[in-house]
């Protein structure tokens, strides 16, 4: 018994729609944080590559964290005086 390949035509079409789809929606996402970081650059320089790669894996979840507690300010705009929740912080710390 020899190890078969698979092909694309072998995978029901919904599924391989819905990959594509899921994929063009993560790219998309990735764009936008990544046009963002350069507008509000993060005070971690690291973290200006970080949430775009992370937003690949991670799409619409990680989106909407990046929005809600990740976004830096925008250039000339005074920081948040308020530190983030713990939570908030360990998730951001275990991004990188």
């Amino acid at each position: 018994m020899g190890i078969e390949e698979l092909h694309v035509q072998d995978l029901p079409p919904g599924l391989t729609i819905a990959c594509s789809a899921l994929l063009a929606l993560a790219i998309a996402c990735a764009v936008f944080v990544s046009v963002d970081v350069v507008r509000r650059p993060q005070p971690m320089a690291v973290m200006n590559a970080v949430w775009p790669l992370t937003i690949l894996f991670g799409s619409l979840v990680r989106l909407g964290f990046y929005l809600r507690s990740g976004r830096a300010p925008k250039r000339g705009e005074a920081p948040r005086g308020d530190s983030p929740p713990r939570a908030v912080s360990v998730a951001t710390g275990t991004s990188h």
